[in-house]
C-alpha cells in the first residue's frame, strides 16, 4: 500500500467500482453539539430508515476491508483479518484486524452517505463504548461512501484521553413487576 502526499491510497478499488479513497488518520476534537433546534413533525418510516442503514453499514465495512488488505498485504496478516460482526454483534467491534507487528487491532466501523466538512457524528452502543476503554481500539469513520470519493477517518483510541463528546440519546429501564 502505497499514499501519496495528499493522503490518497493507490488504486482502492470497491467490487464494481474503481475509486480514490482519501485516508484521514488523526485524533478528533471534542465538540459539544449545539442547542436543540424544533423540527417540523414528522413520522419516521422505522423499517425503511433500518434497511438503508444496514446497507450503508455494510458497504463502509466493506471498503474497511479493502483498505485493511492493502495495508496488510506486505506483512502477511491481510489473510488473517476476519470481518467478526457478520457472524456476533456482541464483540463491539466490526473488524478483527492487525498491526504490521500481530498486536491485535479492533476496529469499529461507522459510515455516513453524506459529505462532512468539519465535524461529524455517529451512535454508539453502550458495549461499544466499554470494549473501546480496554483495546487497540480504533474508529474507521468513512464518509460520502456512495460516491467516487469517499474519505476513511482513522481514529485510534478516540474514547481514552476525552477527545470526542459523548451525548447520552436514549435509556434502558429495568423494573420489577
Amino acid at each position: 500500500m502505497r499514499l501519496d502526499a495528499l493522503g490518497i491510497l493507490d488504486n482502492a478499488v470497491i467490487p464494481d467500482k474503481k475509486r480514490v479513497v482519501t485516508i484521514i488518520e488523526g485524533t478528533p476534537s471534542s465538540r459539544v453539539p449545539g442547542e436543540f433546534s424544533r423540527r417540523s413533525p414528522y413520522k419516521r418510516n422505522y423499517i425503511k430508515d433500518t434497511i438503508v442503514n444496514l446497507k450503508t453499514g455494510f458497504s463502509g465495512e466493506q471498503l474497511v476491508m479493502d483498505y485493511e488488505v492493502k495495508r496488510l498485504k506486505k506483512s502477511g496478516y491481510a489473510e488473517r483479518i476476519e470481518h467478526v460482526s457478520l457472524t456476533d454483534d456482541s464483540l463491539g467491534y466490526d473488524l478483527l484486524s492487525f498491526e504490521e507487528d500481530g498486536r491485535y487491532r479492533y476496529i469499529e466501523v461507522k459510515t455516513t452517505k453524506f459529505n462532512i466538512s468539519s465535524s461529524g457524528s455517529y451512535y454508539i452502543s453502550a458495549n461499544e463504548l466499554k470494549c473501546a476503554q480496554n483495546k487497540n481500539y480504533w474508529i474507521y469513520y468513512v464518509v460520502d461512501v456512495e460516491s467516487d470519493n469517499p474519505k476513511l477517518y482513522l481514529m485510534k483510541n478516540p474514547f481514552k484521553d476525552k477527545q470526542i463528546h459523548l451525548e447520552p440519546i436514549s435509556y434502558k429501564v429495568n423494573f420489577k413487576l
